[in-house]
């Protein structure tokens, strides 16, 4: 396994990997629950925030958005990154932050796929992505040592 993480309530754990899938996980029970087919091995994943789906990014560059409760890919979104290494939501879920090996952020609109807006400014892969609690920041971390804030509001 590459990654993990907890869905907003808790409940749940998502795990991605270098086989290729997203296995969702009871935390209670250590139940598995669904397993979420790729095309290639899954370096970042991140639950939306009101924790109904989960995106995924593959190391071919295809983001995917699948609904946890049944199962069905809701979105695929092609990223101009070859190897993306982060996902983030922003607290809305109105947009999916996409970086890695390019340097580039790409913000994205995980429903109707839309690119928002692209973000240049690192000199080596991003590494790290989050928002801020209002999501009026995003912050990234690159492999160079750096972390930027980037204002999404006024």
């Amino acid at each position: 396994m590459r990654r993990v993480v907890f869905s907003p309530d808790g409940r749940l754990l998502v795990s991605a990997g270098n086989d290729f899938t997203v296995r969702s996980w009871d935390v209670a029970t250590g139940s598995l629950l669904r397993t979420f087919p790729g095309v290639a091995p899954v370096a970042a994943v991140a639950f939306a925030p009101d924790g109904r789906s989960v995106a995924a990014a593959d190391e071919k560059g295809m983001v995917s958005v699948w609904d946890i409760a049944s199962g069905a890919r809701l979105q695929s979104m092609a990223s101009e990154h070859d190897f993306p290494l982060c996902l983030a939501y922003s607290p809305d879920g109105r947009s999916l932050a996409v970086a890695g090996k390019t340097r580039t952020i790409h913000l994205w609109d995980p429903l109707t796929t839309q690119q928002l807006l692209t973000l240049d400014g690192h000199k080596a892969q991003v590494n790290g992505l989050a928002f801020s609690p209002d999501g009026s920041l995003l912050a990234s971390c690159s492999h160079e040592g750096t972390v930027r804030l980037w204002r999404s509001g006024p």
